[in-house]
């Protein structure tokens, strides 16, 4: 996102001054909203998986449905959510919005929230949680554990990001998304 930012954006707005961006240090958790709806029957919805390289079915990316024996009381994910795994073996957290089916579910350990709409664009902070160095240093220093890290919600809430108008995300976002689909098709070649 660092990288991102400093290419695109003068590329993508309207009037290419650096100076004039009205950027703002927010909390995390005062520009989201915290998620809490659960599965109250057996295989309400698919289970999914957010992984280190996005989000999918966890049938089609672990070839099983759930590892456990049942998924009453896994969160629902709506369509637009953001969801990850609050535990980690390295250093690294990845947030992922939840972009395939109307409503999926995650186990109990995955955080699920979305991002306040009237300010805030949920692919430009997943953007910005994912790839910004500052943030990453925030993570190192808020997270706790010794062989595996954690990061609650209650942690996220506190950390900050630096966010400009929302229409100003949204053409940030949209630029990053289209570079992400040109960079994956290189790649496979």
């Amino acid at each position: 996102m660092i990288y991102y930012t400093i290419i695109i954006i003068p590329f993508i707005h309207s009037k290419p001054n650096i100076n004039n961006y009205s950027w703002k240090q927010r909390n995390i958790g005062d520009i989201v909203n915290f998620y809490e709806e659960r599965t109250t029957i057996e295989d309400e919805y698919p289970v999914l998986s957010s992984t280190m390289s996005g989000i999918y079915f966890q049938k089609e990316y672990f070839n099983q449905e759930v590892s456990t024996i049942t998924n009453v009381g896994y969160k629902v994910v709506p369509f637009g959510y953001i969801t990850y795994r609050s535990m980690s073996d390295t250093d690294i957290f990845r947030f992922n919005v939840q972009n395939i089916i109307e409503k999926g579910i995650v186990s109990p350990a995955y955080p699920v929230f979305s991002a306040n709409n009237k300010i805030l664009d949920s692919y430009f902070l997943t953007y910005q949680m994912n790839n910004s160095y500052s943030f990453f240093k925030q993570i190192i220093l808020s997270k706790e554990g010794g062989t595996r890290y954690a990061l609650s919600f209650k942690k996220l809430a506190a950390l900050k990001v630096t966010i400009p108008e929302k229409q100003e995300q949204f053409k940030i976002a949209t630029t990053l998304i289209e570079l992400d689909k040109i960079i994956t098709l290189h790649q496979r070649k």
